[in-house]
């Protein structure tokens, strides 16, 4: 390879960048940073030493309600099926057929 080939490549470093989410006295804060890794610890010392605190993370599951589910038909509570979570409306509907109302 020639001095001049070499010269021509170059390895081009980019510094990190870095996103940072933080609550402020009950405020989210978003802090951008480009950098090394030291540059993130420095500024997540910098962040506790003033009081913040990381994000609280949000349920993503539905909220049950308690207790069994209300049949819509019938309004009274369903029974609790063999299969985990399920519900099913033990009531008898015109003709001696089960209700089939599901929860």
């Amino acid at each position: 390879m020639s001095e001049a080939n070499a010269q021509q490549i170059q390895t081009v470093t980019k510094p990190a960048h870095f996103t940072v989410s933080a609550e402020i006295d009950g405020f989210p804060v978003v802090i951008e940073l480009e950098g090394k890794a030291d540059a993130l610890r420095q500024l997540i010392d910098k962040l506790k030493a003033i009081g913040a605190t990381a994000p609280q993370k949000a349920s993503t599951a539905p909220a049950k309600p308690a207790g069994a589910p209300v049949c819509s038909i019938h309004n009274t509570p369903m029974k609790a099926s063999r299969k985990p979570g399920s519900y099913f409306c033990p009531r008898q509907i015109d003709g001696g057929a089960y209700c089939p109302e599901k929860g």
